[in-house]
């Protein structure tokens, strides 16, 4: 039963019982029958007759002259009785079975405990995805790009779900987005905006037709707020979130979520420091730094800012909400100016702000330091990942010292590419052997690299923080 009728049922039986009470008569009929008739079978039999609207009407009126009669004993009990000998009424007729919500889906999606109750593992094996995973904090993200059944009928280009612990507390199916769903060299036409109408379109009648008619919501705070339909069932909120040139995505949530589009904030009360951890060969990094897998598509700013957003506690944003704020385009790329933009409209209705860092150990010492992450630009040649990744593996046992001693007989990187502008984030530093911590949106693999520091020097076009205020 959907949320709206548990609360006309529980609104009802308040006004009902606080008017006897102002009338200085004992409520027993009121509670007697709330006692006996499930939220179910009352919220359907207002749902069915359409009485919602009138059963408060009445309680408005009772506060001045009519409910002080038992009139409203009467009429709930009339509707307790046509509830009991008219099952007809009742919402277990007509409650939606998962059988036919896999059904419209097209995929075994939900379990008859709820996906809120699924395993992460057995969620995933009765999907059959091939899931990645990701930390996200203290949180997983688990993602598949491999979807080949289509599901309410439209092709995804990616499924993903987060969970901490044992327990699931959303899903996104990513149905278009301009990174994935287009190519670099790709251009908007009136077909192709035409058929990204048609696609939510279908979505939206297919959960129609399972669900009924969606009530309006918002998803996100600030300028990446945007306005979703909702539908509800059992403990599940169903968010289609649709931004014309930019993504069709079908978002999950327990019904405790909030839909409001109240803005969340930058966690000031955390304590930063303690996520820094020291080693005992001289590296020092940020921990817990969430991972966001930008995939093939040019969203490495995009999932850059997104990760510095979930770090300081900002839950509900996606790369693809930033792209369309930061002007990324097709196929993906965003360019500095219009990044810094972006981040700087985004990030003051978050109360975090764009703080100060250099390419010079001093400063990156002193924001790992403070556990502040530090956003990099850089030119990311060949030559500079093959030497990060190579060098992250052969640093792993050596000493500190044995270790400087082979970085300063590497040789200087080649005048870097001018079209291989990139964007990750700084996350720690060792001043014994002079090199940075450097993490990729690349997914696990790449989520704590090292750059010797005359590297990073030759690749380097600029660095900023972003700091709590």
């Amino acid at each position: 039963m959907r949320d709206s009728e548990n609360s006309d049922f529980a609104s009802f039986f308040f006004i009902s019982s606080y008017c006897e009470k102002r009338a200085g008569r004992e409520p027993f009929p009121a509670f007697f029958v709330s006692g006996f008739c499930s939220a179910d079978v009352w919220g359907s039999f207002l749902r069915r007759l359409k009485a919602g609207d009138i059963v408060c009407k009445i309680g408005v009126l009772g506060e001045n002259n009519f409910m002080k009669s038992r009139f409203c004993a009467i009429f709930t009990a009339a509707a307790f009785a046509v509830c009991v000998f008219f099952p007809s009424f009742s919402t277990a007729a007509e409650e939606v079975s998962v059988d036919s919500v896999n059904a419209a889906f097209g995929i075994k999606m939900f379990s008859e405990g709820g996906i809120w109750k699924d395993k992460p593992l057995d969620f995933a094996r009765r999907l059959g995805y091939k899931f990645m995973g990701a930390k996200q904090g203290g949180k997983m993200l688990a993602y598949a790009d491999d979807v080949k059944t289509p599901i309410l009928g439209a092709k995804a280009e990616q499924f993903k779900f987060s969970f901490e612990g044992d327990s699931i507390d959303g899903v996104d199916i990513v149905f278009f987005n301009k990174g994935d769903s287009m190519g670099k060299n790709d251009s908007w036409n009136s077909s192709k905006v035409s058929q990204m109408r048609k696609d939510a379109k279908s979505i939206s009648e297919k959960l129609s037709s399972v669900f009924g008619e969606p009530e309006k919501g918002r998803f996100g705070s600030g300028k990446l707020r945007s306005d979703v339909k909702v539908w509800k069932w059992r403990d599940c909120l169903f968010m289609l979130d649709f931004e014309e040139k930019e993504y069709i995505i079908l978002r999950v949530r327990g019904s405790d979520f909030a839909v409001d589009g109240k803005g969340e904030r930058a966690d000031k009360k955390r304590d930063f420091k303690a996520g820094v951890k020291r080693e005992e060969n001289g590296d020092v990094y940020i921990s817990g730094v969430p991972m966001v897998d930008q995939g093939d598509k040019g969203y490495c700013a995009t999932a850059t800012v997104e990760r510095c957003l979930k770090y300081y506690g900002i839950e509900n944003v996606d790369m693809h909400k930033i792209a369309e704020l930061c002007g990324t385009g097709a196929g993906g790329g965003t360019t500095t100016n219009a990044l810094l933009s972006g981040m700087k409209k985004a990030c003051s209705a978050y109360r975090l702000k764009i703080g100060d860092a250099k390419m010079a150990m001093g400063s990156i010492k002193k924001n790992i330091d403070d556990g502040m992450l530090v956003c990099w630009f850089l030119l990311s040649t060949d030559e500079y990942v093959v030497r990060m990744m190579e060098n992250t593996k052969s640093r792993k046992g050596a000493s500190a010292d044995d270790w400087a001693k082979t970085l300063r007989k590497q040789k200087r990187l080649k005048s870097a590419d001018p079209d291989s502008g990139h964007i990750c984030l700084i996350i720690g530093y060792n001043e014994k052997t002079k090199e940075i911590g450097v993490s990729n949106s690349w997914g696990e693999k790449a989520a704590l690299t090292w750059v010797r520091f005359d590297d990073a020097k030759t690749v380097n076009l600029g660095t900023f923080s972003l700091v709590p205020r």
